[in-house]
């Protein structure tokens, strides 16, 4: 943030803006790689990068919303443009929730239909599991049993596994569509130093 507030003074905000974008786009694209098997510097280098990226992209939204507000009507346009960030936040965080839900029904859908009888993969796991719990000494039922709902819980992480990813994904498509539309904002004012004037004089 202290970065981004010297930098916002000596480069155009709408430029800042659209590399926050890039970067949280290529951030995204990092975590749509994600599978079961990763260790924590997987997710916790593109986190790092992502919170990195919002720098660039809120102190210069912030900027270029309040550069032609006069001074006057700041407080009101403070207030509208909070209320819409927590709208559209809201939204965001609805339509997520509701792609993932969505996501991990359909691929779960997908990997059932590979998970039969004839499948020797599957069988190869289903009796291994078998024989794991029927070594802690329960019967040959009761292992059949537990090893069932043990199966079809690896089926859900990796259908849930997989929408993640595939809103990892769509999170970056969406980042790199801003882009573009960072560069509708019209510039920030600068007084006489040359500095972004916030308060519309």
């Amino acid at each position: 943030m202290i970065i981004v507030g010297t930098l916002v003074n000596r480069i155009d905000s709408r430029l800042l803006l659209a590399c926050g974008f890039s970067i949280l786009a290529y951030s995204t694209f990092l975590l749509s790689h994600i599978n079961l098997g990763i260790s924590m510097g997987s997710v916790a280098v593109p986190n790092l990068i992502n919170g990195f990226a919002s720098g660039f992209i809120f102190v210069p939204l912030t900027t270029l919303t309040m550069a032609r507000v006069r001074k006057e009507k700041i407080g009101n346009a403070a207030g509208i443009y909070n209320l819409m960030r927590n709208i559209g936040g809201s939204i965001g965080i609805a339509s997520v929730t509701t792609f993932l839900v969505r996501g991990s029904q359909v691929h779960q859908n997908y990997l059932v239909a590979n998970v039969t009888a004839g499948n020797p993969a599957v069988m190869a796991l289903l009796h291994g599991a078998k024989i794991k719990f029927h070594l802690t000494g329960i019967d040959a039922y009761s292992a059949h049993r537990k090893a069932l709902p043990m199966l079809y819980g690896m089926v859900q992480q990796q259908a849930s596994l997989l929408a993640y990813a595939d809103n990892f994904r769509l999170l970056a498509f969406l980042a790199l569509l801003c882009i573009p539309l960072a560069m509708l904002f019209q510039g920030a004012r600068k007084n006489a130093r040359g500095n972004a004037v916030v308060n519309g004089e």
